[in-house]
């Protein structure tokens, strides 16, 4: 089940709070507009497996990207990032996923989320 986090970083010069909600599997990263909607996020989804990610932002496309854990070498301890390679992924999946997920979440972002998902 998806929990937030409290006291998430938050990054200069954004439009508003980020807010970041995990389990074992997945992790949900969202920027809330003034409105109560979606300015954007990003769906981190097989964190026990090769984890994906869907990110979006308002006015943009959906895209999906593989996400590289910035672990490759026991040397450094580099931050997770998006990189290209991820495909089409199968959006199906990961919403039906994600709706099981996030019992515990707020309407709004479920909503947003799940409609941005769909293609809406």
């Amino acid at each position: 089940m998806l929990e937030e986090f409290s006291d998430v970083a938050q990054e200069r010069g954004a439009d508003g709070p980020r807010r970041w909600f995990s389990d074992e599997e997945m992790d949900l990263i969202v920027w809330p507009d003034a409105d109560g909607g979606l300015a954007g996020f990003e769906l981190c989804y097989g964190k026990s497996r090769t984890e994906r990610a869907y990110a979006w932002r308002r006015g943009g496309a959906l895209s999906h990207f593989v996400v590289d854990d910035g672990e490759s070498t026991p040397l450094r301890n580099d931050s997770p990032v998006l990189t290209a390679g991820g495909g089409a992924g199968d959006r199906e999946k990961v919403l039906a996923d994600f709706l099981a997920r996030a019992a515990r979440l707020e309407r709004a972002i479920v909503d947003g989320v799940s409609a941005v998902l769909r293609g809406e």
